[in-house]
């Protein structure tokens, strides 16, 4: 997995709107030697594997944790 894919990953949540460009919300950031940001959102837990693999848990998730894209 490329780094570049492990960012997009790590961008969950991006504001959106329609008037505005806005840029990603990291809440995640994957280093290549396999380090993370500090400190981890609430409810939120990864583990980066050897083999380039994220293991990602999200817990108690609501409504505004959701991002809707569609076509306008």
């Amino acid at each position: 997995m490329s780094l570049c894919w492990i960012n997009i990953l790590a961008s969950l949540k991006r504001k959106l709107s329609t008037e505005s460009q806005s840029t990603p919300e990291f809440l995640l950031f994957i280093y290549p030697q396999g380090g993370m940001s500090d400190p981890l959102p609430p409810r939120m837990s990864a583990e980066a594997e050897e083999n380039k693999h994220v293991n990602l848990s999200i817990s108690s998730t609501a409504v505004s944790d959701s991002l809707w894209l569609g076509q306008g």
